[in-house]
């Protein structure tokens, strides 16, 4: 009887163990799609139909929202502000950013303080303060692009 019990005991240990790694790989599985969903919504879907925008289109928003005065405030060690400039792809070198970090390339510190700035990344345009990061939809929609 001692031994019918042992073999109970490993398979309902076997069990347990075997749904513990399905929920931990379950799990990751949707976290990666959780987070290419959250990529594509970042960029813009629409119906369960994706419209990620092209180069052409970041490189037309990018010079538009330059030629309106938007102005980007980053720094150089903020993960935002680096994850707000790559949204824009090669069309990132026609925005109008500035440095706040006085160590940062290029850096403007002094701007950044008159701006009030108190956090990475801050987009102004027409004196309003738009802090965090912004898809391009959100964008296009604050300085009125459009197609």
């Amino acid at each position: 009887m001692k031994a019918n019990w042992k073999i109970l005991l490993f398979i309902c240990t076997l069990v347990v163990v075997a749904a513990l790694f399905a929920t931990y790989f379950i799990g990751k599985s949707q976290e990666k799609d959780d987070s290419q969903s959250e990529a594509l919504n970042s960029e813009g879907s629409v119906a369960g139909s994706t419209t990620i925008k092209g180069d052409d289109y970041t490189e037309r928003l990018a010079k538009d929202i330059r030629d309106k005065g938007m102005v980007l405030y980053g720094s150089y060690q903020s993960l935002d502000s680096k994850e707000q400039k790559e949204l824009f792809g090669d069309a990132a070198k026609y925005l109008d950013y500035v440095e706040c970090d006085a160590s940062g390339p290029n850096a403007n510190p002094d701007e950044c303080i008159s701006q009030k700035i108190s956090s990475y990344p801050t987009w102004i345009f027409e004196g309003k303060e738009y802090p965090g990061k912004k898809t391009l939809a959100e964008i296009a929609a604050i300085v009125g692009f459009s197609e």
